[in-house]
């Protein structure tokens, strides 16, 4: 079952989708089950990849990791998004930002 606002990605080709309207099917990418990505919501091994946010007067700030990420060409974060019950902002990023 595909599910509402979830983000799936094809491990053959990398690409990648969000649900918008939940559904029985499966989602299939070049003959193969599409993987469900998951928010990280904890640290492994140190990873700099949990978003830390702050929230000061009703700006919200997003930081990717308690210490900053290395946005680099071979590796860097893609996007940030944010959702609530009612809305999702997503903030594309680029390598040296």
């Amino acid at each position: 079952m595909a599910l509402f606002r979830a983000i799936y990605k094809c491990n053959i080709c990398g690409n990648i989708v969000e649900v918008l309207h939940e559904g029985r099917g499966q989602l299939v990418c070049c003959g193969q089950p599409m993987q469900l990505l998951e928010e990280k919501v904890i640290e492994l091994n140190k990873e700099k990849h949990v978003p830390v946010i702050e929230v000061t007067d009703g700006v919200v700030k997003v930081k990717v990791g308690s210490t900053p990420h290395p946005m680099e060409e071979k590796h860097f974060i893609e996007w940030i998004e944010l959702s609530t019950d009612r809305e999702t902002h997503r903030r594309y990023l680029n390598p040296g930002e």
